[in-house]
């Protein structure tokens, strides 16, 4: 239920302030405020297989862009779907994060041009889903000079840029050895920036979103600059799956038979089916510590609805149970309650999987009361973990007390 339960109509403006310059500083730092960039909706570089055979037919990326002195200078920037506060009035600024600096905008467009009539030259591609990346206040200066009849501004929410420097022989080896590394520091940096916002001002910032990590941009404009003041720009995606206008998945009949016996239960669904599903959510976008307390929640739950059947089974009452409910603990349920009430040897390997339930639960006791995550975890140990956790949910759904 919302705040309001009445809905007062007002009408509003939703484009921003379209007068104040951008501050001749963050022009002359950022290549993405004073110059125009031609993408195409459609075509984005991504990372193909490991195992790929790439020859040149595949294209070798800007080949005609040399090193400037041995480097190149990286302007990477996203898109984010929701406004972030101006700064003392001003729709553009730059912040310092640490030794770094992000650029931020509440102004720049897509700007679609049907391509009869689009005549901005060069053009890379003849094609009606191209478009071109600037900011509001260069609109009318396009729509003056180039005499276009028709024009499809489409605003951005948020603009957010930072620049790099890179040692490198070639553009293709510059962006192949760092772009994963540039998009974890940018992806750092806006959480960064996200949580300094939100606890300074937890009253008109409460709309930001949680989770800031690369798979949570679609696509990341990138502008190359090389020898000569030479450029290139592409749109680059390092989630393939969140970055198309199509779906990558599609649910067999199984599966999709599943969604739909959820659907149709008047039921809630089961606490730990809920948890797993939201710790691969939290493991994919890079969030370990948040995907660990997910994983305890679903063991946790499903132990002690198993226990308490058990115990009942028995002959003990609810009331009795409750007494002493509090002190039946995620590590005595792992450690000592299990053998009691179930065959845990039936269960393959459970010695392997208890141990890694078992490291999952002192992570989450880690992360819950000291606010901490041990960044030395991999990714896959925590994959394991979440392997383990769904071998013993599907062996204590099925398993009869």
């Amino acid at each position: 239920m919302m705040v309001n339960e009445h809905f007062n109509n007002v009408t509003i403006k939703l484009l921003g302030d379209e007068e104040s310059p951008i501050a001749d500083d963050i022009g002359e730092r950022c290549n993405f405020f004073n110059i125009l960039r031609e993408y195409q909706l459609d075509i984005v570089i991504a990372p193909g297989a490991p195992n790929l055979n790439k020859d040149k037919s595949l294209g070798i990326l800007w080949h005609d862009i040399d090193p400037n002195n041995g480097s190149y200078k990286i302007d990477l920037a996203v898109e984010l779907p929701y406004c972030l506060p101006e700064f003392e009035g001003k729709p553009e600024y730059s912040i310092q994060i640490g030794k770094s600096e992000l650029f931020v905008s509440t102004r720049m467009i897509r700007c679609y041009v049907p391509k009869k009539t689009s005549d901005i030259k060069p053009k890379s591609h003849d094609s009606s889903l191209n478009y071109y990346l600037i900011h509001q206040l260069a609109l009318k200066n396009l729509i003056e000079q180039t005499n276009i009849q028709q024009i499809h501004p489409v605003p951005i929410g948020t603009f957010v840029a930072k620049t790099f420097s890179v040692q490198a022989e070639t553009a293709e080896t510059a962006i192949n050895e760092n772009l994963y590394l540039w998009v974890e520091e940018m992806a750092d940096e806006v959480t960064r920036l996200f949580e300094a916002i939100r606890v300074g001002n937890p009253e008109k910032c409460k709309h930001l979103p949680v989770i800031v990590r690369p798979s949570s941009f679609s696509t990341h404009f990138l502008v190359l600059t090389g020898a000569e003041g030479r450029s290139g720009n592409a749109q680059f995606v390092t989630d393939f799956q969140q970055s198309i206008f199509r779906s990558l998945s599609n649910l067999d009949v199984n599966e999709f038979g599943a969604v739909k016996e959820f659907l149709k239960s008047e039921q809630p669904i089961p606490a730990e089916e809920n948890a797993i599903g939201l710790a691969r959510t939290f493991l994919h976008q890079g969030h370990k510590e948040l995907a660990l307390v997910q994983i305890s929640v679903a063991c946790e739950s499903v132990l002690s609805r198993k226990y308490r059947e058990f115990v009942s089974s028995r002959g003990v009452s609810n009331t009795k149970y409750s007494d002493v409910d509090n002190n039946i603990t995620f590590s005595s349920l792992l450690k000592v309650h299990i053998y009691a009430m179930v065959e845990i040897n039936k269960l393959s390997d459970y010695k392997k999987i208890l141990s890694q339930l078992d490291w999952v639960r002192t992570q989450r006791n880690e992360i819950v009361h000291t606010g901490k995550l041990n960044r030395e975890i991999s990714n896959i140990k925590t994959e394991e973990a979440l392997e383990a956790a769904c071998k013993l949910i599907k062996f204590l759904s099925v398993y009869s007390i």
